[in-house]
Order: structure tokens, then sequence, then C-alpha cells
């Protein structure tokens, strides 16, 4: 097998040859060898002119080309030239020439690329061949019909002549494919056999193939790149313009409507087809379509920047006009750049919310900035500069303060839309720049126009600010009322404003049932993701209303749903950084609040690791409350202490995170034995939410936790009546809240009153899913027994108290602090102990239990069992509580104690 065969062309190459001995014989013949481009038509011709060479005949080759207008019997003079003829052009010349070889030796003429011959050549070799008879000549000529190009008289007189023999070039086998490829090796075989059905039964397109194929890397690859890019500029000027608007136009979205490509490539519907007809049979198209993308890519790639610009633009306006999605359209603009005309500001800022809706923060940036760029007003740039902000600020927040400081100074210009004004204003809330946040609103104003956007833009402001930034709300006074603006239900604000409403309720406990029951259907409905440009989703708010109305079970449900949704394969990577962090930091709150601090611990640092430490804003106030809470429940001091340690700014405290950030550290002073400090930032807590107007008891019991700084100061009647004023201002829709304050008040009481509101408070937190609080309660509940003497209840509460502070990771509730390096002598101890009143409030949980059994005259085994603890851990811990309180006996301790008894109980 040649070569040539085993490109498949052997019958053309065979019928070739018979041909050319015919002519040795006398017999002269005209032959046209056809077939789609790179199907190896200069090939055969150039393998018949060797064969021919080799039997001794006299081989005349040209070829013609297409660059420029060819100058006349440019052809002929390629094949006159070996002949060394001079005569003045003529029709005859040619004949007359090759009569002179032939009466010597066999004369083969081959001619490549007709249809790109000059007419005077053209005619030439007409008149060469009406007198072949009887010569000991072969004209063989290839040809091909080029879309869009009328062949002229002389062309279609030569090539449709009767005795013109005709030889099809058959397309290439897909084996033969393999084949080829072999030529390189079998591993170059084996990785063609996989793509051989992209070779089209082009030889050119195989070749290429084969050479990807045996170089490292994809196949196809860069060969089958310039193959594509051959075929194409050999189909013909038409074809291209049609491969060039194929290849923008297949594109997801895009409406499979012929009648665009023919408009886009600037062809009549029969052109279009006859050049679509031409690619498929190159092997660049199967029905209609590139056969794989790199065919796409390369000839987008070989558009020149110019072309492709304008060609870009023409189809965005093209799909535009037939209404294709914003998004396909958008995908020409990216590519072609700015386009100032009135459509296309509109229709990106329509894709870019499209992109958010699918977590796409870093295109819907790029569409936005292309916004900015192709408006034509101040208007239009700033509206499509605040949604770009609003965008950066999902995915960098401390990146993005000087986007919306720098939107300042057009919202007082009065460049900037009412309710884009206040999406600026509420973001700049959520960064603590309360003083730049309270002058946009003044200037937007909250009482616009009766346009609806604007009255609902303005209605969901108000509301922002009354539930999450109260002090701020305060600053701007009262407000004439709002008209109602129900009735496009279904809209991001509509939404927005309902859960928003219902936050409001539970901040004010006026929320019921069945208000709460609408959150959940909220959230059931929402898509988990980065899906509006509001500051703040309506999912993050409802999971707030939950969480604040002490339905931790309900909350913990959806909360852990929608992380599991930010961390599957189907959430996309590029979602807002914000986003994640929101629902990190209310997971936190969340996961601390159902007795998880370690989960709370990991999403809170989540958050703050998404959010960056390069600025304060409102979510991070609440990660850090969250974070030194949580490691203080798990008895983490020193790590909560470090969050304490740099200031939070004064504009938190106006925010609603600014109460859960002083709860938090009131709690660790309480920890830390610092129970004076604890009751300042609890009273303050207390102070900042009467003077909001919001009772939510929910969102921080503040009065439970001063009860509880009562008592450790040793003052259980103060603590008494804050217990007693938490569960007359609560409602049944707060379990959690009303458990913690039935906690202290059965500190206050008398022993054998004490287990009556205990029980009750277990029920509340089994009934809410405050495991952590429950542990304290069943704590508590068991010392409870044990003093009334009823050691096997004492023991089985203590048990599954034990059990779920373990669970809970809260070691401070079931095994004591860790022993000092070097334990002070008693002598010692007597040495520093601070005499005086104070002392005992200084002592830590787990000192008080000891303490209080040690006074009632159980021994130190006694207590270890009691409290499932070692001896000596019973001993180092009195240890310790005889420093503290400055005594050296148990009979000193009990005097010390007196005025506490009921606190350590």
């Amino acid at each position: 097998m040649t070569p040539g065969q085993g490109h498949g062309h052997g019958p053309v190459e065979a019928r070739l040859d018979e041909l050319l001995a015919g002519a040795g014989r006398g017999a002269g013949a005209f032959a046209v060898v056809s077939g789609p481009t790179g199907h190896g038509r200069s090939t055969v011709l150039r393998r018949l002119a060797a064969r021919a060479a080799d039997a001794g005949a006299v081989v005349l080759t040209a070829t013609a080309h297409r660059d420029g207008p060819p100058a006349p019997h440019a052809t002929v003079g390629q094949l006159l030239a070996p002949l060394r003829r001079d005569d003045a052009p003529d029709d005859a010349r040619l004949h007359t020439a090759v009569r002179e070889a032939a009466a010597r030796r066999t004369v083969l003429v081959t001619v490549d690329d007709l249809q790109h011959a000059d007419e005077a050549s053209v005619r030439d070799l007409r008149h060469l061949a009406d007198r072949l008879a009887g010569e000991r000549v072969a004209l063989v000529v290839s040809w091909r019909r080029v879309p869009g190009e009328d062949e002229p008289e002389p062309l279609r007189a030569l090539l449709y002549r009767p005795a013109a023999r005709w030889l099809l070039l058959p397309a290439l086998p897909p084996d033969a494919v393999v084949a080829l490829a072999r030529r390189h090796g079998a591993a170059a075989a084996r990785r063609v056999a996989e793509h051989r059905a992209l070779a089209g039964g082009s030889p050119l397109l195989a070749t290429a193939l084969a050479r990807d194929a045996a170089q490292p890397g994809t196949v196809p690859g860069p060969a089958y790149a310039r193959a594509v890019l051959t075929c194409l500029y050999r189909t013909g000027p038409v074809a291209t313009r049609v491969a060039r608007a194929l290849a923008l136009l297949d594109a997801p979205g895009a409406p499979d409507d012929p009648r665009l490509l023919g408009r886009l490539a600037g062809v009549d519907a029969g052109l279009r087809e006859r050049a679509l007809d031409a690619l498929a049979e190159a092997g660049v198209l199967a029905d209609g379509a590139f056969r794989h993308p790199a065919g796409r890519r390369a000839v987008l790639d070989g558009l020149p920047a110019d072309e492709e610009t304008a060609l870009r633009r023409a189809a965005a306006r093209l799909l535009h006009e037939e209404g294709a999605p914003a998004g396909t359209v958008a995908a020409q603009l990216l590519a072609a750049g700015p386009l100032r005309e009135e459509w296309v500001p509109p229709l990106l800022r329509e894709a870019a919310r499209g992109a958010l809706a699918g977590g796409e923060t870093t295109g819907a940036a790029r569409l936005l900035r292309l916004a900015v760029e192709s408006c034509a007003t101040d208007v239009a740039r700033y509206t499509a500069k605040v949604e770009l902000a609003m965008v950066r600020w999902m995915s960098d927040p401390a990146a993005s303060v000087p986007l919306f400081l720098a939107l300042r100074a057009p919202i007082l210009a009065g460049k900037v839309p009412a309710r884009h004004a206040l999406d600026v204003a509420l973001t700049m809330l959520w960064g603590l720049r309360f003083d730049e946040a309270v002058e946009v609103i003044e200037h937007a104003g909250l009482v616009p126009t009766d346009d609806p956007e604007e009255v609902l833009r303005a209605r969901v402001t108000r509301l922002m600010l009354e539930t999450m930034f109260p002090g701020v709300a305060a600053r701007l006074g009262g407000a004439p009322a709002l008209p109602a603006t129900r009735g496009r239900l279904g809209s991001e604000d509509e939404a927005l404003l309902g859960v928003l409403e219902i936050l409001s309720a539970v901040l004010r406990q006026s929320a019921d049932g069945h208000a709460l029951a609408r959150v959940e259907q909220e959230l059931r409905g929402n898509h988990t993701g980065p899906n509006t440009l509001a500051p703040i989703g309506s999912p993050v708010l409802g999971l707030l209303c939950l969480v604040y109305s002490d339905r931790l079970t309900a909350a913990a449900e959806w909360c852990d749903r929608a992380l599991a949704d930010t961390g599957s394969a189907a959430f996309p990577d590029a979602a807002g950084a914000l986003w994640r962090a929101f629902l990190d930091a209310v997971g936190a709150v969340v996961a601390l609040r159902t007795g998880r601090p370690r989960a709370a611990v990991e999403r809170a640092r989540g958050a703050l690791e998404r959010i960056g430490a390069r600025d304060w804003n409102s979510t991070r106030v609440l990660a850090l409350a969250t974070l030194a809470e949580a490691h203080t429940g798990m008895g983490e001091l020193a790590a909560a202490a470090e969050l304490f340690v740099d200031p939070v700014p004064d504009g938190a405290f106006e925010a609603l995170a600014g109460p859960l950030y002083l709860h938090a550290r009131g709690r660790h002073h309480l920890a830390e034995d610092r129970a004076h400090a604890a009751l300042a930032d609890f009273l303050r807590c207390g102070r900042q939410l009467t003077t909001w107007g919001v009772e939510a008891p929910g969102l921080v019991p503040w009065r439970a936790a001063a009860a509880e700084a009562w008592l450790a100061l040793g003052e259980p009647a103060r603590a008494r009546v804050l217990a007693e004023e938490q569960l007359v201002v609560l409602r049944d829709e707060f379990p959690r809240t009303r458990a913690m304050a039935l906690r202290c008040l059965a500190a206050t009481r008398a022993p054998g009153e004490r287990p009556a509101p205990l029980r009750a408070a277990v029920a509340l937190l089994e009934r809410c899913g405050a495991r952590y609080e429950l542990a304290r309660v069943l704590v508590d509940l068991g010392e409870a027994h044990h003093a009334l003497g009823d050691r096997h209840a004492a023991y089985s509460v203590r048990r599954r108290a034990r059990r779920i502070a373990r669970d809970c990771d809260a070691r401070g509730l079931y095994e004591p602090a860790p022993p000092p390096a070097a334990p002070p002598t008693e002598d010692a101890a007597d040495r520093r102990a601070p005499r005086g009143g104070d002392a005992p409030a200084r002592l830590t949980t787990s000192e008080r239990r000891v303490a209080a059994l040690a006074v009632q005259g159980f021994s130190n085994r006694e207590i270890a069992e009691h409290l499932y603890v070692t001896v000596s851990t019973v001993e180092q811990h009195l240890t310790r509580v005889y420093r503290k309180t400055g005594v050296g006996s148990r009979a000193e301790l009990s005097a010390a104690l007196r005025p506490h008894r009921v606190a350590a109980a």
C-alpha cells in the first residue's frame, strides 16, 4: 500500500495511473480531481507528478493562487517556465509547447486549485483540453467549489466538457484515522482512537490529531486548531464568515435560529446553507455545529481583534432583538468591551443579578464594571456603581468600604436614585459607618415619592434600622407612616420586608406562632445562596427570628441545612464571602445556644476569617462575641480573654450586636470571678435595650445574667428581684430564657423550695434544645437533692448532668480547673489571702460546690464521690478555697461562707 492509499486515496490514484498510462499510448485525457477542503487534492496531484517523473514523463505543474487579482496567463506561465518558452501569450502557446514536448515523451500537466486560476490561463487550458485526442498528454486539475463564488464561463466550459473524467476523493474512514496515527506510535494511536470522529473524514484533520497525540497535552490540541483554521480559510471567505458567526452564536442560551446565523454573517439563506455544507464536508462541522469546542475556540482565536469586536457587538444586538437571555447577550458584550447604547447597561445589570443568583460574585462584578463603562449618563453610571460596590462587599467586605464612601458625594449631589442610595446607607450601617449612613439616609429620605419600589425600599430601610441598628434609628427620630406596599409578593424586597416585620415583632415580644411559622416557610422556599443585592438577605434574618424567639431546634435544623448547602459541590465556589460569613456567624450563635460550643468556635472563626481583620462591622462583632462566650463555656478562659484585648468601636454598641458583645464579656468576667465587672456589663446591656424599646429576652437574657452576678456577689435578695422581673416580662415563647430565670430564682430560695423551679427549668430546656443551660440546671438540681438528703435522686441527676456537660464540652461543669504548677502551703496561702467580705465571691463554681459540702461536714472522700472527682482534686480545691477566703480550717470556712451560703448552694 502506498502512502496515498493509506489515506484512502488508493482508488483515485489507481485511476490516475491508468489515465497516465493511456496518455503514453497516445490516448490523451483530461481529469478533474475534486473533494472537500483538507481531503488531499494537492497531495494526490503531487504524488501523481512524482510517479510520472520516475517513469520518465515530462511533468509540468502549476498552483493557482487567490492572493490579489491574478495577472493574465499567470498560472500557465508556471507551466511554461520549465520549457523556457517566451512566445507571445495567446491561447495556442500552451498547446504548441506541450505538443512539441509530447513528440519526445509522455507529458503530464497538473494544475492545483484551478478555482483560483486567472481567466486567461483557464482559456489556455481549455484550448489544450480541446486538442488532447491522439496526443501523449494527460491534463489533470484539482478543483473545488467555493461558496459564494460563481465559476466564470471559461471555467465552466473547461470543467464540464463531455470528455472530462471526474475523480471525487472519498472521506477517510475512522479506522484509517487510527492507522495514520499509528505512525507516531501505539500510544498516539490509542489516544487518537478516542477522538477519531473529530477528523470528520478529513486527512488534514486526522494528521493534526495524530501530531497532537504524539505530544504531551490534550487531544485535540494546537495542531488540530491550526488544521481547523486551514480548512476554514481554504473553504473561502463566505464560509469563513459563516464559521465565525456560528462560533459566536454557538453559546448557551442563544436561539437556535438559522436566520440569526445568516444575518450575522451577512449572507442569504441559500449561501448560508452552502457554506455550512462545505464546512461539514471539510470535517469542521457536524449537524450544523462544531465537532469539538477546540474547533470553535480556534475560529474565535483566529479573529482579528477589531473584527471580533465589531462582530460581537453585532451579535449582541441581534441576540437582544431576538429576546435571548441577558446572560447570553452579556457574554458577547464582555468580549467586545464597552458599548454606549441605551439598552446595554440595564441588560448588563440584569445579567449580573442572574450571575449573583448562581453565586458567581466574580462574574457579576465583571458585568457591572462593564455596565459602568457603558453608561452615557451619570444616573445610570452611579446606579451601576452602587450595584458593583454591593457585589464587591459580598466577596470582600473590608475592600469594599472605599467604594461606598466614594458614593457619598454623588448621592448628596442627587446623582443616585433614592432606593440605591438607601442600599448604600444600609451597607454603611453594617460596616459601622454610622455618621456617613445617617447623612445619606437623611438626604435620600425615608418618605420618598409614590413610586412603589422606592416606598418598599424605604420600609425595608426603616425596619432594618429599628431591628439591627436601633441606636442609629434613635438618631433619626420618628418618621411619618409609609403607605402599604403589599401586592408584589415574590420580589426580593417584599420577602425581606416580611421577615423584617416578624423580626421586629420578635424583638418586642409580639410575634405569635403563626408569624414564626411564616419564617420557616420563607426559609423552606429561599435559595441558600447570595442571590440578592440587598445588604443582608431574608434567610439570615429569618434564622435570627428563630434564634431570638428561643426556637433553637428549628434554628439549628435550618442553619445546618444552609451551611451544608454552602459546602456542597452544587454551591458555587465563587459565592460571596459575606454570605458565608453571615451564615457562619448566625450558625455559631445557634450552635452555642444548643450546647455545641466546639461547633460554635469553628463557625465563629470561619466568619471572622471570611470577614477579615481590616475593618469592623456588625457581623464581626457578633462572631467575636459568640466565639468568646463559647470559649468561656468550655472553660477556655485564656482564649476568651484574648478576644477582648482589642477594644470594640463605640459605634458597635449602637447595633444589635453590641448587647451580645456585652453579654459575652460579662459571662467571661463572671467565670473569672469578676462579678462586679460582669454585673456592670449585664446592667449596661439592659439599659441599652430598654432605651431602644427592645424587650427581647431571647436576644440577651440580661436580667437572668445580672441575677447570677448578684448571686456571685452574695446578694440573693437583689438576684431574686431580677429573676422574678425576668419571669414577669416573659411570654411562653422564650423557654430558654425562662429556664435561666427559674435557675437563678431557685438559688435564692431555701433548699426545700429549690427542686420545683429547677424541674420546671429542665422541662423548658428539654423542649427548646438548649443543652448547655440544661446541664447547668441539672447540676443545681443534683445539689438541691443532695442538700435535702435524697442521695439517690442526686446521683441520678448528677450523672445525667455530667453526661450532657461532656457532650457540650463544658469542662467547668464536670471537671475542676487544673491545679497550679506549685501549690502553695496553707501557711503561705494564709499570708497571701485577702481577708474581707468579697473573698468568697472570688470562688469559682467548682470551688463553691466543694466548700459548700465541706462546711456541711462531708469528708474529702464523700465530697469526691458526690462530685465524681478524685480525692486529690477535692484537696486542691479546698486549698484554693482556704487561700481565697483567708481561713485555715473548716470551722473558719463555715463562718466565712455564711453570708454567701445561698449563693454557694
